[in-house]
């Protein structure tokens, strides 16, 4: 007989959707009813008709129809009867409404047919492709060691990412942020799954996944490094769920089929990586080998900046990933997004939040940072030091930030770090000049020009070209400022197209365009400031562009005031400003710290927005705490310790307050006693208080008071116990703390008021700890003694007894006990009783066990056939078994299912009934 293999991909989607669609059409009706239908139309229209065998291999194993034509006649009637209209049933707006959607959906189930009739005869990837592949991941695992910007600096002033990459961690959003915030972008009220390696994010198993974090938060280079990481098991002959490939999400909005755009992106990247041919749009319309799919990592989506653009995207995605399972899942990492865009995608689809470095990471990161430098540790102790001293220690948490720190510390450990962001990107651009003195910009910009003007012969020409080359080269920097500006703002034209338009960029009549955009290409490229790629020139990253956006918008003091009545209109009721946070971070940097009264009016006016109150006030406030904006401090932290004070407020914000409170420079005390507070108000709900541990233990200095914290919600009754074990388990992952969290498992192990099972679990969970067996032992023992605890929970306990070393011989004894426990239910013995036979060596107990219980009249009678058929099926103790099957087909005092059940016992057996008994079980 041949194996039975599943429907492929393609065919159980295509199956699954026919079930579904069903599923919502039959009520009242059957599949019969609407075959009937079918044929009725499919008659009228003169094409073949449709059997119930026929349909049913459509729904049982996928088996796409000959004719798509004959499918969507089924799968309109269903349509129909689930509810949708058909456009001839409508009139007006709704009409061509409905249209529109009858032709997309039936545009869908198309591609589901095809799908499913190419997995007929289509399995790997085409013979062709497997060198491509093959080649395709060597040029990727060379990648490895590089930074997402590798040219930031100069390769040779960077150290290999390997050397200095810190895993960081991710957590499951199961609760969607529902406040009233600014763009509903804060973080989810209830992220309770407990953080675990980034790297999960990537094996979900799901058809699109979203990694969502701030600013700099790390998302490309774990893109990138688990790209390169991937592509190394690959090449070692590994096999992982999927064959990763990179694309940014700015290259996937220019409108050109998946497949093209995958090839273009990675071909333009890899090239630099030894690819030496060409990767084709068809490599990416296969998958890299049988019944892999690729696995596309989506960068930067908040990088677009329309938000319509960023939703149709996420449609094509969805839709692609239905019509396309085989061949592609998703991966999509972007800043927070307001919740309605990422709505659409369903509750489903599973997103993480990427969390910033520990202060331990942090530590380890500036360590591994500086290892070539004379007495590294003490130059790692200097750097936090003066991290902490300047107030960055939170910010550097960023890994960004951390890195752009460290770069500047290296450039020059004696020169004291920056204040503030808009301080750190101001110093690392000049840092960037400074070492790119060896590119000797001046002499290829002046090369530039000499060669722009020499094209023109006649005198006045050429001096038109050098005046106007050179006003462009004296005016470069703020060019680049205002080609950020224009590229925040939404314009995707090429960058050269963007600067022509700028005054300064006025192209003589007599130069030929093409000319002019050439040399506007060659002043920029030679800057280090922006990244060539595709054609065009790029920031090196989006906190860049936005540091550059900032300084145009605020570039004299006319455009200040125009931006400060933008932010904050004068006359209206203040309300929390638009722009992206880190944006308005630079924006109220630059307005903060201009010159005349602007400073003063921006603080007044910020003011006036946080005296209203409110959880998106407070989440403004943090934010730009958060990212070290000049606010002023005084009356920031008067404001963030009313809102952590007002328990009007829900203790989601009250506890942002507190945390941005311990931000604000000199007020970290002041942040760390409300933290505490809140922890330990049980008033509030159990992850709220589990969010104020978090922040004391993400602060250097504190790690103490966290785990002391989480200890003490961990033993508080008041608690939901889901609230009181993730208290535990963050304990338990927190290093250094094993002795409290082996402290926190007994006292949970021991706590009456908790569900027996729990307890169990957390007796189990002390076993594990290797110096903690005998304790965890110990209460699991007491567990099983336990006569308040249900029978099921007892025989828990004994399971895990039983696996552990030297303790089978009483678990054993004790499985045997929990059998003969008459106080326990038929199910919770018989349970026990087979425990007891599942283990080696305790087979003549066992035997013993299941005959009391086939003997025993306390408990149903299906519970007493069991053991006995159990029993009858240990060969040495068939006679025993069969003896209580027979009495049992006799036993008048049970119900016929059970003396029914016992005579086919028997009958499997090859035994058969004294002809006495047969009425008597009739």
């Amino acid at each position: 007989m041949s194996k039975k293999t599943d429907p492929s991909p393609e065919r159980q989607v295509l199956r699954s959707e026919l079930r579904r669609l069903e599923g919502a059409a039959l009520r009242g009706r059957n599949r019969t009813d609407a075959i009937a239908e079918t044929n009725r139309r499919l008659q009228e229209d003169q094409l073949p008709q449709l059997s119930p065998t026929t349909v049913g291999g459509w729904f049982e194993k996928g088996t796409p129809a000959q004719d798509f034509n004959v499918l969507w006649a089924l799968v309109e009637v269903l349509l129909e009867w689930s509810g949708q209209p058909r456009p001839d049933t409508l009139t007006g707006p709704a009409r061509a409404t409905a249209a529109a959607r009858w032709t997309n959906t039936k545009e869908l189930w198309k591609t589901r047919w095809e799908q499913a009739r190419a997995a007929q005869s289509v399995g790997a990837a085409p013979d062709w492709s497997r060198a491509a592949v093959k080649a395709y991941l060597a040029a990727v695992h060379k990648t490895a060691g590089a930074h997402p910007y590798p040219d930031l600096w100069g390769d040779t002033h960077l150290p290999d990412l390997t050397d200095v990459y810190v895993r960081q961690q991710a957590t499951p959003q199961t609760d969607e942020h529902d406040g009233p915030g600014p763009s509903s972008a804060t973080p989810a009220r209830s992220a309770v799954g407990r953080a675990q390696h980034a790297e999960e994010v990537f094996l979900t198993g799901s058809s699109i996944t979203v990694l969502l974090a701030p600013a700099g938060s790390g998302k490309s280079t774990l893109l990138r490094t688990y790209r390169a990481a991937s592509a190394g098991r690959w090449l070692d002959g590994e096999v992982d769920a999927a064959v990763p490939v990179l694309v940014n999400a700015t290259a996937l909005a220019r409108a050109a089929p998946l497949p093209a755009a995958l090839a273009k992106a990675t071909t333009g990247e890899l090239t630099r990586r030894g690819l030496l041919e060409e990767l084709t749009a068809d490599l990416f319309r296969h998958p890299p080998r049988h019944r892999t799919p690729w696995l596309v990592l989506i960068d930067g989506l908040d990088e677009i900046p329309e938000a319509d653009t960023r939703r149709t995207m996420l449609q094509l995605l969805t839709q692609t990933a239905a019509a396309q399972p085989a061949l592609y899942r998703f991966v999509v990492a972007t800043r927070p997004l307001p919740t309605r865009e990422l709505h659409d995608l369903g509750s489903h689809v599973p997103r993480f939040e990427l969390q910033l470095f520990s202060p331990q990471d942090l530590r380890t990161y500036a360590t591994n940072w500086l290892q070539d430098l004379d007495d590294p540790a003490r130059h790692a102790q200097t750097f936090m030091a003066g991290l902490a001293r300047t107030g960055l220690d939170v910010l550097a948490r960023t890994p960004l930030i951390a890195f752009l720190l460290c770069r500047l510390y290296k450039a020059d450990p004696g020169r004291p770090l920056p204040n503030g962001r808009s301080g750190v990107y101001q110093e690392c651009i000049e840092l960037l000049y400074d070492l790119n003195t060896h590119k000797d910009i001046k002499t290829t910009h002046d090369e530039a020009i000499r060669h722009l003007k020499n094209r023109h012969q006649i005198p006045r020409d050429n001096l038109a070209a050098e005046q106007a080359a050179r006003q462009v080269r004296e005016n470069l920097p703020e060019l680049i400022d205002y080609l950020a500006h224009t590229r925040i703002n939404g314009n995707t034209a090429p960058a050269t197209e963007i600067l022509t338009s700028h005054l300064h960029v006025i192209r003589p009549p007599r130069l030929k365009e093409r000319l002019w955009h050439a040399f506007i290409g060659d002043l920029l490229r030679p800057t280090g400031l922006l990244t060539e790629h595709e054609d065009d020139f790029h920031f090196r990253h989006q906190t860049f562009l936005e540091y550059h956006a900032a300084r145009h918008t605020t570039r004299d003091e006319q455009a200040c005031t125009r931006l400060l009545d933008q932010l904050f209109p004068p006359g209206r009721q203040p309300r929390v400003p638009n722009p992206e946070p880190s944006y308005l971070g630079f924006l109220l940097d630059a307005l903060l710290s201009s010159p005349g009264g602007i400073a003063d009016e921006t603080t007044s006016r910020i003011e006036a927005l946080t005296s209203q109150g409110g959880s998106s006030t407070c989440a403004f406030l943090v934010e730009q705490v958060d990212f070290k904006t000049r606010l002023p401090t005084k009356p920031t932290a008067s404001r963030l310790t009313c809102f952590a004070r007002n328990e009007a407020l829900d203790g989601f914000t009250r506890v942002q307050a507190a945390q941005g409170l311990a931000g604000v420079e000199g007020y970290r005390d002041a942040g760390v006693d409300r933290l505490t507070a809140l922890a330990d108000d049980t008033a509030l709900h159990g992850f709220e208080r589990m969010r104020a541990a978090e922040a004391l233990a993400g602060m250097e200095g504190h790690r103490d008071l966290a785990a002391q914290t989480y200890a003490q919600l961990a033993a508080d009754t008041t608690l939901h116990v889901i609230d009181r074990w993730n208290s535990a388990e963050v304990l338990t992952a927190m290093e250094g703390y094993r002795d409290l969290a082996a402290q926190t498992y007994a006292q949970l192990a021991a706590d009456t008021t908790l569900h027996g099972t729990s307890r169990v679990k957390a007796a189990e969970t002390l076993a594990e700890m290797d110096e903690y067996q005998i304790p965890g032992a110990d209460h699991l023992v007491c567990l099983t003694r336990d006569t308040t605890l249900d029978g099921f929970a007892r025989t828990c306990a004994n399971e895990v007894l039983a696996g552990m070393e030297g303790y089978r011989d009483l678990a054993a004894q004790t499985y045997a006990q929990l059998a003969a426990d008459t106080t326990h239910d038929g199910s919770t013995r018989r349970l026990a009783a087979e425990a007891l036979a599942g283990m080696e060596g305790y087979r003549d107990l066992a035997a013993q066990t299941y005959a009391q219980l086939a003997a025993d009249t306390t408990v149903g009678g299906l519970t007493r056939e069991g053991a006995a058929e159990a029993l009858a099926g240990m060969d040495e103790y068939r006679d025993m078994g069969v003896h209580h099957l027979i009495s049992l087909t006799s036993d008048a005092t049970l119900d016929g299912l059970a003396r029914a059940w016992a005579t086919e016992a028997l009958t499997d057996l090859g035994l058969g009934v004294p002809d006495s008994d047969d009425e008597a079980v009739r």
